[in-house]
């Protein structure tokens, strides 16, 4: 049945066609005149002007004030009579967190470069913590970087790279950078939510 509509429709359709080979006997005219647009660069003449260019003005950079005179202050302090001062000097440190400030001779960090959370770690939503231990030389870096202790193996290396990137005022004795041994720090491991 398919096949058979097929046929006809091809039928159909060579019929159609014939119909209309036949019925243009007309032939092309070329008497009739088409117009097209065409664009031409005109070439420049001398005659023409064109504008000079204007120069780049320079920046004008404001000339800074010149500065008053310093002013002395003119006091008259008697000084006839000693002055006594009653200070009573208290110290409350209670529920404050008091950090003294490092000696001359304390090794300090001067740079510490925050771990690269590992891919694979991120990938399995893996957090943690790792405690690193490494010895600071008389030139300041880090040497023989260790883990002490760590809640996932994937934070090893990243901790040991960062560690070992870290840089340090090295420890003055008696005037010499002295190695410091066992020093450790935490680098901890938390995904953004």
């Amino acid at each position: 049945m398919s096949i058979g509509c097929g046929f006809l429709a091809i039928i159909a359709l060579f019929w159609l066609m014939q119909v209309l080979i036949q019925n243009t006997d007309q032939s092309i005219d070329d008497s009739k005149s088409t117009s097209y647009l065409d664009f031409v660069r005109i070439k420049p003449t001398k005659q023409q002007k064109t504008r000079p260019k204007k120069p780049i003005e320079p920046k004008v950079i404001p000339k800074t004030p010149d500065m008053p005179p310093l002013m002395q202050n003119k006091l008259s302090i008697d000084n006839s009579q000693p002055v006594r001062l009653n200070i009573k000097p208290s110290l409350n440190m209670s529920g404050t967190n008091f950090i003294l400030a490092p000696s001359s001779g304390d090794y300090l960090p001067l740079v510490r470069i925050a771990p690269i959370y590992p891919e694979n770690a991120r990938r399995r939503n893996i957090e943690g913590s790792c405690i690193v231990q490494f010895d600071v030389n008389g030139q300041g870096a880090t040497k023989n970087v260790r883990i002490l202790k760590c809640d996932s193996q994937h934070f090893h290396r990243a901790s040991i790279n960062a560690a070992s990137r870290f840089k340090y005022q090295p420890r003055i004795i008696n005037g010499k950078a002295v190695t410091v041994k066992n020093v450790k720090t935490r680098f901890k491991y938390r995904l953004e939510r």
